[in-house]
């Protein structure tokens, strides 16, 4: 199940926008760290895959607050760090997340 749903009819820069909205809105308020980095990265992903459709200025916007979802991503994992999870640890966490929800929807 993914937690991105990007909109078609939206710009890029308004979708990549939206869904990091979303991931702070899981940090923050929710208090779903989980939900926060895979949605996060969910909309990375998707912002990579369209970075080439895009012109100059678009390109610009974009990967400005694709800076600041990475960033906000290091953030999240270095944060979730404790005497039993590193970094490492918590990268795979993500990992293996993402696969679990993947076989759910299959």
């Amino acid at each position: 199940m993914s937690l991105f749903s990007p909109s078609p009819s939206a710009s890029l820069l308004d979708q990549i926008s939206d869904g990091y909205e979303k991931a702070l809105h899981f940090w923050n308020v929710e208090g779903d760290s989980e939900k926060a980095i895979l949605m996060a990265k969910e909309v990375f992903d998707f912002g990579i895959t369209q970075l080439d459709l895009l012109c100059e200025e678009d390109y610009i916007a974009v990967t400005k607050v694709m800076q600041k979802i990475r960033d906000s991503i290091c953030e999240w994992v270095a944060a979730l760090q404790d005497d039993s999870m590193d970094v490492k640890g918590a990268l795979d966490w993500i990992k293996v997340s993402v696969r679990d929800r993947e076989t759910e929807t299959e």
